[in-house]
């Protein structure tokens, strides 16, 4: 059920993730980070943003902790592949921890820097 050795579900990502297509945040998602502030720029409002994509969550969950309170602006940014969210992730320790159990280690650092870890 977990993802193959030395592959990677966002490997041959090339554009921003798409939204939509029956995968938005569950309204436990919503009222986790209604009225909260972005982690990244400290903005309001935020909206839930999923560290791992629903799409290639195995379960497609929607449990709060898979998602963090991000502005728009930088939700498009990490989703488009421009924002590394690691060096904002302090206190979001049980929610790095679903995304590393979701997909393993290599493909949560890769989603959540937005960078390719890994043998090269």
């Amino acid at each position: 059920m977990g993802w193959q050795a030395g592959s990677s579900p966002f490997k041959a990502r090339t554009q921003g993730l798409k939204r939509g297509g029956g995968f938005a945040a569950s309204e436990g998602q919503r009222r986790k980070v209604a009225g909260d502030f972005c982690c990244v720029c400290w903005q309001a409002p935020a909206d839930p943003a999923h560290l791992i994509p629903r799409s290639v969550s195995p379960d497609h969950s929607g449990d709060p902790l898979r998602v963090v309170p991000l502005c728009r602006r930088c939700h498009d940014a990490y989703d488009g592949g421009r924002l590394d969210l690691l060096p904002h992730l302090d206190g979001f320790d049980r929610e790095v921890a679903m995304a590393v159990e979701c997909v393993g280690l290599v493909a949560a650092l890769e989603r959540i820097t937005n960078r390719k870890w890994g043998p090269k």
